[in-house]
């Protein structure tokens, strides 16, 4: 007969992980990169004011924070977003944890997060302002702190040749107002406008999370301590989460757990929402993208290499981070699903439509095994990292 002593028993780890399964769990762990708040810039500053700032719509009411409420993981808890002027036609989605993100929104029509940013200022469901409006209202609201950030005078100074409301989009007479505009009048407003959108994601970019039960799991096995972060459940649900069985971790990898790409699912209630195949040509003839004279990037790979055409861009749509799941219901991009156990139950049947292109496959799960997983999925919760200053409105001159 063998004797443990007590402290043998203490110390022995739940669960044995392969070194393979280690490797791939340190993959998912969260990195320093998600976890390390940055110093509060002027830039950054500038974003959070302009992000609580109802002042940016064309009623007074609407913020961005409106739809984007860091108390719902910067969602907003509804089937489709109603907090902005109209319902929208699709769900907010989360707009933290998108460092690597190419491509915004749910169907990809934005290749960055500031340039994601401009779109719900012009609007009409949400902000519903114009190009013009929004030159206007920062050279009456933050001409110091604009000028100190951006070194841009020119573009503020034009102000006084433009007309209230002028825009290439939206109303048929701000479109007008927008084409009697000079190039150089177009161009100034144009560089004020990219100019707020990237305050606006140099904050959504500092926004931190602190570890997780499941981060904290993984870390305590580098040092092969007391590993009951995770109880018998939990664990159980992990194993199935990066098991070949689920291939969970096919599009849901890294540290944000996305791979920020997306997927045809043939998610019931899409209705005529034909999602990636849509964005193409969007993304094209954006001025904003990375093309543009407007991009601070260095090189423009996402777009060289884009992806045109195909069956599977057929109502495909993004992959959403799995942080905070918790906090982010309902789910899916119409808000289809109310529940987790909604959205486990449908991946574990995928009941493909007649003749709907899906690429997922039944995960054939147990019932128990279903509640392993969901309550593996809830250890992903965790606080911000950030204090309570950074979810804040801001006066700033």
């Amino acid at each position: 007969m063998t004797l443990f002593i007590a402290s043998e028993l203490v110390s022995k780890p739940e669960h044995k992980w392969s070194q393979t399964e280690e490797a791939m769990l340190a993959t998912l762990a969260l990195s320093d990169e998600y976890q390390q708040v940055p110093e509060k810039s002027p830039l950054i500053t500038f974003g959070q004011a302009l992000f609580f700032d109802k002042g940016l719509s064309i009623n007074g009411q609407v913020a961005c924070a409106s739809c984007h409420q860091p108390a719902l993981f910067f969602t907003d808890g509804e089937p489709l977003a109603t907090n902005g002027l109209l319902p929208t036609p699709r769900h907010t989605p989360s707009v933290a944890l998108l460092n690597d993100a190419d491509f915004l929104f749910w169907d990809g029509r934005k290749d960055s997060l500031w340039a994601q940013a401009l779109e719900p200022l012009e609007s009409l469901l949400e902000h519903g302002a114009s190009r013009t409006f929004y030159l206007h209202y920062i050279k009456r609201n933050y001409p110091e702190t604009y000028q100190a950030v951006f070194a841009d005078e020119v573009s503020l100074a034009i102000a006084d040749e433009l007309p209230a409301q002028a825009s290439p989009v939206a109303y048929q007479d701000w479109q007008t107002n927008w084409q009697q505009m000079t190039d150089r009048q177009q161009q100034a407003v144009n560089q004020v406008f990219s100019n707020l959108g990237k305050a606006l994601a140099a904050y959504q970019n500092s926004i931190k999370l602190k570890p997780s039960k499941f981060d904290l799991y993984v870390h305590s096995l580098k040092g092969d301590s007391d590993t009951k972060i995770l109880d018998e459940h939990e664990i159980n649900g992990l194993k199935l989460f990066i098991s070949e069985k689920t291939q969970c971790t096919h599009c849901h990898n890294g540290a944000a757990l996305t791979n920020h790409t997306f997927q045809a699912t043939a998610v019931p209630k899409s209705n005529n929402d034909l999602g990636r195949i849509n964005a193409i040509n969007q993304l094209d003839n954006d001025i904003f993208n990375c093309y543009g004279q407007f991009s601070n990037k260095d090189n423009c790979f996402h777009l060289d290499y884009l992806k045109r055409e195909g069956i599977d861009l057929i109502k495909a749509f993004k992959v959403p981070t799995l942080r905070n799941i918790a906090k982010t219901t309902p789910y899916m991009h119409k808000g289809q699903f109310a529940q987790l156990n909604q959205v486990l139950d449908y991946y574990n049947k995928a009941n493909r439509p007649i003749q709907e292109h899906s690429e997922i496959v039944p995960l054939g799960l147990y019932p128990y095994q279903l509640k392993q997983l969901e309550a593996f999925l809830l250890t992903l919760s965790s606080d911000y990292a950030n204090d309570d200053s950074w979810f804040t409105p801001l006066d700033l001159p």
